[in-house]
């Protein structure tokens, strides 16, 4: 099952503002990764990421004074088997789904 998860995040700033986000999945899972659009700033800024005391990926940035958008796109998960060039949709049955 591949699993598709992300998010968007659009903050209007009155001036820069340092931020410290938590946003990362976790290492361990980094082998099932799929497809992966790191994390994208408009308009771009540096980041820079580090680990805090647990372990944790934390990501530094300045968001600049006016609109700022963060974002990132990632899959993953086991892609499905494939029977006779066909996907397997999990019928234990093996007869028509119904």
């Amino acid at each position: 099952m591949l699993i598709r998860y992300g998010y968007a995040i659009t903050i209007t700033c009155a001036q820069d503002t340092p931020l410290i986000c938590m946003m990362a999945a976790r290492d361990d899972r980094r082998d099932d990764v799929q497809w992966q659009v790191g994390v994208v700033t408009e308009p771009a800024v540096a980041t820079t990421v580090y680990r805090d005391m647990f372990g944790n990926a934390c990501r530094r940035l300045v968001a600049l004074a006016g609109r700022f958008r963060m974002r990132e796109d990632t899959t993953r998960g086991q892609r499905p088997a494939r029977c006779g060039g066909a996907v397997a949709e999990g019928n234990p049955g093996g007869g028509p789904a119904g």
